[in-house]
């Protein structure tokens, strides 16, 4: 059995994900940005993060196919992909991913 407190963090985790997504969408004309940027974006948006739960949000969206991740020196970046900008959009919806706010 799950208790109230897994599932306010699990309810944490897809609202960040959908941070990066929406913050990433916004950011034009690359729609890329780097790991600070979205970190700073989504404690903006009142969700707390860490660096690790950045990587692993991050992670899990590049794994999907939903961002790209480059390494450019000391610079790490995020782009958001073709189906990542649909998610941002509201035009796909996919578990994991939890839409809050008025950004789509």
């Amino acid at each position: 059995m799950t208790s109230w407190r897994d599932n306010v963090a699990q309810i944490e985790i897809e609202k960040r994900r959908w941070s990066i997504l929406t913050h990433l969408n916004l950011s034009t004309p690359h729609r890329s940005l780097s790991r600070d940027m979205l970190k700073m974006g989504c404690r903006a948006n009142g969700i707390p993060t860490t660096a690790d739960q950045l990587e692993d949000a991050l992670s899990w969206l590049d794994e999907r196919g939903y961002v790209t991740l480059e390494s450019l020196g000391p610079l790490e970046t995020a782009s958001l992909s073709a189906d990542g900008r649909e998610v941002a959009q509201g035009v796909r919806i996919v578990k994991g991913v939890l839409p809050f706010g008025t950004e789509a």
